[in-house]
């Protein structure tokens, strides 16, 4: 909101944003260009790590739904929250699209770190990239749990005492 409101308003946000290619459906790419950046998003969702540590962990059946259900609405609140933010920062900072690859890769790794530097005020730069290193750190946690979850159902339980309890 700050950020909008920064710009002059959702109008003139858009505004910004229809001088260039990022308002048309796909952006501008082609379909396969879209195939190959959200194809492999859609496929680790199927092996998704954190949802097999919640089915492990939980204590029946509904807890396992509930933990699942919780994680997939965190997950759309904080994936639209991103987005939304990028698409902000794009609006606010166009010269920042790099010509590094075909994806304009240099924008799109450091437009948050722009907005967080030059675009809010320090206090709300720093809660921003607060929120990003707990984002790295506790996707960090899933992997470290999940691996002890694996090690301790499929070795320890399977092999060295398969009467061991929950």
């Amino acid at each position: 909101p700050y950020m909008v409101v920064s710009l002059g308003g959702v109008g003139a946000a858009a505004d910004a944003l229809s001088a260039t290619r990022h308002l048309t459906p796909l952006g501008g790419h082609n379909v396969l260009w879209v195939l190959g950046v959200s194809l492999p998003t859609f496929l680790l969702l199927l092996g998704e790590s954190g949802i097999y540590q919640k089915f492990f962990s939980a204590k029946d059946e509904n807890a396992a739904r509930r933990a699942v259900l919780g994680m997939v609405v965190g997950v759309v609140l904080l994936e639209t929250a991103l987005a939304l933010l990028a698409i902000t920062g794009r609006a606010a900072f166009p010269g920042l699209e790099g010509g590094t690859s075909i994806i304009g890769r240099a924008a799109s790794e450091t437009v948050i770190l722009h907005i967080a530097r030059h675009a809010l005020p320090a206090v709300g730069g720093a809660v921003l990239l607060a929120a990003g290193i707990a984002i790295v750190l506790s996707t960090g946690n899933t992997f470290m749990l999940v691996a002890s979850t694996n090690a301790t159902r499929d070795i320890y339980q399977r092999f060295a005492n398969p009467d061991a309890s929950e």
